[in-house]
């Protein structure tokens, strides 16, 4: 690493304790504005959120001057379906053979359905749940590769840019719909776009540039976290206060429920969690609201893949031991649609599924599995199920699958496991045992068999489940592009710093242990940011000084990250190299004595680096590209 900058001192003295972050938003009332910074924010009177989720997907806005009146006065889109309305349509995307959108949404479904059934879908490309991809995908880069239902290939970022327009497209006409002389444009609007906060860095970029391929420019976009959005929603919900409402039974001259002050909100002092359900991910974050309304992060969010689509997978996996391999394969490849909505049909089950039930619980099967299971086993699925392991368990009852309720609720039992024993580890450490309330927030939330266990094993701890938790996220996120500085802190997850060199001392270095390279040490991790540290937002972050190499007129920054709190070597293990930026100087180093003043700021989404030529005051800022 021959190219990487050098310090001129002997060690590599960190300090530690509160460093300090930006935000993605430019404030609304900098500290020194200029008249343009005013101008271009004062043009965006809306805020649009998309929250893009594994299962369900849906946008919210509201303008500036509902906001001032009533943060809560936020509208969502209803997405129109066979039996009603919904506040999210499926993550469900038709695409023609020119990869541009055919339809979204509850229509995807359907036209895909109606290809199918032409036998006319070879030209198109249908995705369906596909978020966790990204997720999953360990080597993402800007060129992966998604694909289709039926294998064949899309460039992701093709794929995700092409709902995004489609929603902010969905989005500028519908609001432009409520009124014929508003006049919008994109300089009036403000885009938020959620990501799950247990995302790596490179799946948070991924997402920021679909977006920006999609149409929404850079400036006046911002990543929000979905569970952080969830907080901030939940800071007005009204819970009710147990004392107020012992002291109030003395009053009979009023209903308990209709007065006022049995309620109360979040107020300063208060620490809580959020456990954000999602369809993919688990989402928790642990907050405490300062005294100014703002939010500090108590503990680096955690989580994992564990959400509904879990138990999805757990009922997939059933219905494979008791059909058979063959006969899956071939239904999900000759009847897609059918099995779209066999598995619709079970998400409708679990949802309302509960812990105490007793009653089977049926799901009507599709004929292609019947039929394909008499033609692959020469039997009648009726008797193959009077045969299978599982026999008194799960049968066939006329044109339904019948579930025993106990076969039902251990399709909860992986799931439940990680999210319970997750929280068993955290709520042990400081200082998330001093918490005592639980906010159940996202679509799995609202999942009795869920709720039960939570309540059941954590007895101790308030568990709240706001009526509309399924929509918290996406509200927040409106409420996070009114708002961008509410949340005051965060606490790093990892560790990020520079590769640099500095001179070699035989006291303090090993030839075993360290590379030398021209006299000096090589593949130093210089930290900037270390993993448990606390960041507040809005404040200045200290510039770290660094010499240019002899001889050239740029400087190499390797920036790398690691959950290593105290690393002391990029090539240790468990060190990740996120990306390279080139500072260009104005004249050639000859002998060392160019500096350069670096900082790194972390957004909690992305990482940006701010390099000043110490002589000539030259600023680069740069934004890391983590996708390469």
């Amino acid at each position: 690493m021959g190219n990487c900058l050098s310090r001129q001192d002997q060690g590599t003295d960190h300090t530690t304790g509160e460093l300090a972050l930006t935000t993605i938003v430019p404030d609304p009332t900098p500290t020194v504005p200029n008249t343009q910074q005013q101008k271009d924010h004062n043009d965006r009177f809306l805020v649009v959120a998309i929250d893009f989720g594994t299962t369900y997907t849906g946008y919210a806005f509201s303008f500036r001057h509902e906001y001032a009146r009533d943060r809560l006065k936020i509208s969502t889109n209803m997405w129109t379906h066979n039996v009603g309305l919904s506040e999210k349509a499926p993550t469900a995307v038709l695409l023609n053979k020119n990869q541009q959108v055919v339809s979204f949404g509850y229509e995807a479904l359907r036209d895909y359905a109606e290809l199918t059934e032409a036998k006319k879908q070879a030209t198109f490309f249908f995705f369906h749940r596909f978020k966790m991809n990204l997720y999953t995908d360990e080597r993402l880069r800007a060129n992966t590769m998604l694909a289709d239902i039926r294998g064949k290939h899309v460039p992701a970022i093709v794929v995700f840019s092409a709902v995004i327009r489609y929603l902010r497209e969905h989005a500028i006409d519908r609001i432009r719909g409520i009124d014929n002389q508003l006049c919008l444009d994109g300089k009036h609007v403000h885009w938020v776009l959620t990501v799950p906060a247990i995302w790596h860095d490179k799946a948070k970029q991924f997402m920021r540039k679909a977006a920006e391929q999609a149409g929404i420019e850079a400036d006046r976009l911002t990543l929000a976290l979905e569970p952080e959005a969830a907080s901030l929603y939940c800071r007005y919900v009204p819970v009710y206060d147990s004392n107020a409402i012992s002291r109030s039974c003395e009053d009979l001259t009023q209903p308990v429920a209709d007065r006022s002050d049995n309620f109360n909100y979040f107020g300063p002092g208060t620490s809580y969690m959020i456990l954000d359900l999602g369809g993919g991910t688990v989402d928790l974050t642990f907050h405490t609201v300062r005294q100014d309304g703002t939010l500090q992060e108590l503990h680096p969010p955690s989580g994992g893949y564990w959400g509904g689509t879990l138990v999805d997978s757990e009922f997939s996996n059933l219905i494979i031991s008791a059909l058979g391999e063959a006969v899956m394969m071939r239904a999900h490849v000759e009847y897609p649609e059918e099995m779209i909505e066999f598995m619709s049909e079970f998400e409708v089950k679990k949802r309302m599924f509960k812990c105490s039930q007793t009653v089977a619980v049926q799901i009507k099967i599709p004929a292609c599995l019947v039929d394909l299971y008499s033609d692959v086993h020469g039997i009648s699925l009726a008797e193959g199920l009077a045969q299978h392991e599982l026999k008194g368990k799960l049968s066939l009852k006329r044109d339904k699958l019948v579930l025993t309720a106990e076969l039902v609720e251990s399709l909860f039992a992986p799931s439940l496991s990680h999210i319970v024993g997750h929280l068993i580890q955290l709520l042990h450490s400081e200082p998330i045992n001093r918490i005592d309330t639980i906010l159940l927030v996202g679509g799995y939330s609202e999942s009795p068999v869920v709720k039960d266990n939570i309540s059941r094993m954590f007895p101790h701890i308030r568990v709240i489940n706001p009526p509309d938790a399924s929509s918290a996220i996406l509200k927040g996120a409106v409420l996070f592009g009114h708002e961008p500085y509410a949340i005051a802190s965060r606490v790093c997850r990892n560790t990020y710093g520079i590769a640099m060199q500095i001179p070699y001392n035989p006291e303090k270095h090993s030839n075993e242990t360290c590379r030398i390279f021209d006299g000096m040490v090589d593949d130093v991790f210089d930290v900037h940011l270390r993993a448990g540290d606390t960041a507040a937002v809005g404040a200045k972050v200290a510039e770290r000084d660094y010499f240019i190499r002899e001889g050239t007129i740029y400087g190499v920054l390797d920036i790398y990250v690691t959950s290593n709190r105290s690393p002391e070597f990029v090539t240790e293990a468990g060190c990740t190299k996120l990306g390279t930026v080139t500072i260009q100087t104005e004249n050639e180093n000859k002998d060392r004595s160019t500096k350069i003043a670096v900082r790194l700021v972390y957004h909690g989404t992305e990482l940006d680096v701010e390099a000043r030529e110490v002589a000539s005051g030259k600023i680069t800022k740069i934004t890391v590209d983590f996708l390469g």
